[in-house]
């Protein structure tokens, strides 16, 4: 069975405990506990964004003492994620019928095999449905040629991130496609985005950086983001 057993809101609990459980460390790792950041590609990228848009305080009744501490990341960075199930590239298409079929028996059994029940999940894992003005900074950089993740839904998302005033950017790669050739030189980028967000004040300014020269885009990209 190719497919995963845990469900997608396990997925997302265990990660949100990993978080909880490094914050609670955070003395013995010597790191800061409120300078937190997360990243992820693909799949993992739609969860990166699930993190960093559900977060939540601790509840100090709770009988786990990890649960008890805060789930909250201060910066987020991803490659091509999923970021609006349902309205995947055009409005009113849920992903959950077609490029993410494979998806549906890791979301809900038998609940999303009706139209409500699908519904439901896919805006329930949606990062842009949980989107608020404590979303911590984001960046995606995405493929304009991308065939699985429509590019589509990812400027849609980082638009009502800055209608919201969350530092948010997108850097869109010309002619690449969901498994990009410059996935590894643009670490590079991701870093210097978690230096500028996690190491200085935030800015209250939200960019967006598509389209440039493929000879330049990394150095322009590393320029442009150590003057944000």
């Amino acid at each position: 069975d190719p497919q995963p057993h845990a469900k997608l809101a396990e997925i997302l609990f265990e990660i949100q405990t990993a978080v909880r459980f490094v914050r609670a460390h955070a003395a013995e790792y010597k790191i800061d506990p409120e300078r937190l950041g997360i990243y992820g590609s693909s799949s993992s990228g739609h969860l990166t964004l699930m993190v960093a848009t559900c977060g939540t305080d601790g509840r100090p009744d709770a009988p786990d003492p990890l649960q008890r501490v805060s789930s909250r990341v201060q910066a987020a960075a991803c490659f091509c994620p999923a970021t609006d199930v349902s309205n995947y590239g055009q409005r009113g298409v849920n992903a959950f019928r077609t490029e993410l079929k494979v998806w549906r028996s890791t979301v809900g059994g038998a609940a999303v095999e009706t139209d409500r029940g699908l519904e439901e999940f896919a805006k329930e894992l949606s990062p842009i449905s949980h989107l608020s003005t404590s979303t911590p900074p984001v960046l995606i950089i995405h493929g304009d040629k991308d065939p699985l993740v429509p590019v589509e839904q990812v400027r849609v998302f980082i638009e009502k991130c800055r209608g919201l005033g969350i530092p948010a950017r997108l850097v869109v790669r010309a002619g690449e496609p969901h498994i990009m050739s410059t996935w590894i030189p643009d670490h590079a980028v991701l870093a210097v985005w978690f230096d500028q967000t996690l190491l200085k004040p935030r800015s209250p300014t939200s960019q967006q950086g598509e389209g440039l020269p493929r000879s330049e885009e990394h150095t322009s990209e590393l320029q442009s983001l150590r003057h944000l």
